[in-house]
């Protein structure tokens, strides 16, 4: 059920078995995560596999990095900024024999604030091993990231009144109220049932609070004439106030089909 708001946006395929290798020298290293995907909050389970093919290898230190990004204008132009949302040191110093395989078994929350794998959205995972006297080497694969169930019931509803996920991306937060990470994701519904004004727009984003309440921001817009309905609505969300949220939603369209 958590998925099936990637089927109307997907950009990001699934790994077949999520072993990433990479080959430094004579050090192959694999990431491997024991789920396809996850979801804001849950925990990461997975293992880093180092071997070194002939000489004794001194590892310093591992590291696994979750990235993003995000649009940000700069002296008007807009550009993509990379943002670290989670940095997490697995080991001190190792060593590696040749031929022997360390595995180094670990469990990592991603954060609540991590955006989905869906529309323009990017996120993705980076291991970072510091070898002695040498260049570290690092590499990325990307990870998908699937809505909450609490997410996914706002999803199904918007669907239910008629409207499908048209883009998701992530913009500076320029007032940086509520949450500490300077992105914020947006998610653009478009209605595509005639007897709705086909060029209406549900423009949305999510602050969570908790990984069953968050705050949810929301603004109509008529893209035919480019306008925007108001500021943004804000609406603390959860599953107990769900009913409360979908009698809001009611209410607004309704007074643009009037």
């Amino acid at each position: 059920m958590r998925d099936k708001i990637f089927t109307e946006v997907k950009t990001v395929q699934f790994f077949q078995n999520l072993l990433y290798p990479f080959k430094a020298d004579e050090v192959k290293t694999q990431t491997i995560l024991t789920d396809e995907s996850y979801y804001p909050g849950e925990l990461m389970k997975g293992s880093v596999r180092i071997e070194s093919k002939k000489n004794r290898q001194r590892v310093d230190s591992l590291y696994l990095k979750i990235f993003t990004q995000f649009e940000k204008k700069i002296n008007g132009k807009k550009l993509l900024v990379t943002y670290p949302i989670s940095k997490n040191k697995l080991i001190q110093t190792i060593y590696v024999e040749p031929g022997v395989e360390q595995v180094i078994p670990f469990t990592i929350q991603l954060p609540l604030l991590t955006p989905l794998s869906v529309g323009n959205s990017k996120i993705w995972l980076q291991t970072e091993l510091d070898f002695a006297n040498r260049k570290d080497p690092s590499y990325q694969n990307e990870l998908m990231v699937t809505p909450s169930s609490l997410y996914q019931s706002f999803f199904i509803l918007c669907n239910e009144m008629g409207f499908r996920l048209k883009n998701s991306y992530c913009i500076h937060n320029e007032t940086a109220q509520m949450i500490a990470q300077p992105y914020v994701q947006i998610f653009v519904f478009a209605s595509v049932q005639e007897t709705i004004n086909q060029f209406l727009q549900v423009i949305a984003s999510f602050i969570p609070m908790t990984e069953e309440k968050a705050l949810l921001s929301i603004q109509w817009s008529t893209k035919k004439h480019m306008q925007r309905k108001g500021q943004w609505d804000k609406l603390e969300f959860s599953m107990a106030n769900f009913s409360q949220v979908k009698e809001y939603l009611i209410q607004q369209l309704n007074a643009f089909v009037e």
